[in-house]
């Protein structure tokens, strides 16, 4: 009974320090198979269990053999209870790329890639409105007045945003 104690103990540790190191699913089957062998050379567990282990480790590991006998079905079964996607999900999904947000998220984010990107400049029209109608709006300002006296812009700030804006 000690030796099978131990076995689990091996099991949970090992699973733990694949997971740590992020293992491929190669190497979580050999640690399992390893595992499932030595239980049953160590104490009464049927040799057929090992057998079945290594069919169901071939079947997880091969993936022509995987897609064909486990993903294959288990999409098309998906497939049909899931609705259609909306036009709306579909542009949305099409609508560009994940940039380098992909590698953020993922948690090994290429800081080298990162800096390669060029630096994105203003064109002349975009400049030319921060430089003008921009910085004569956060001119005319002020902060406390706004928030804390008037609780409302000033009529002459949004005189000024009525007449420069594009759109009046």
């Amino acid at each position: 009974m000690a030796h099978i104690l131990l076995m689990l103990l091996f099991a949970v540790l090992a699973s733990l320090l694949l997971g740590y190191l992020r293992a491929s699913l190669v190497a979580w089957t050999v640690v399992f198979v390893g595992a499932v062998a030595a239980a049953t050379y160590a104490s009464t567990l049927p040799p057929a269990l090992l057998a079945i282990v290594v069919v169901l480790a071939v079947l997880f590991n091969v993936k022509p053999l995987r897609r064909l006998v486990l993903t294959g079905p288990i999409f098309s079964i998906f497939r049909k209870i899931t609705p259609p996607m909306s036009e709306t999900e579909s542009q949305a999904i099409n609508a560009g790329t994940v940039w380098w947000d992909r590698d953020l998220f993922s948690g090994k984010p290429d800081y080298q890639r990162l800096l390669a990107f060029k630096k994105p400049t203003l064109t002349r029209e975009e400049q030319a409105f921060l430089d003008g109608p921009t910085e004569a709006l956060c001119r005319m300002l002020d902060d406390w007045s706004i928030v804390h006296e008037r609780k409302d812009l000033p009529p002459e700030v949004w005189q000024f945003i009525m007449t420069t804006a594009s759109w009046a």
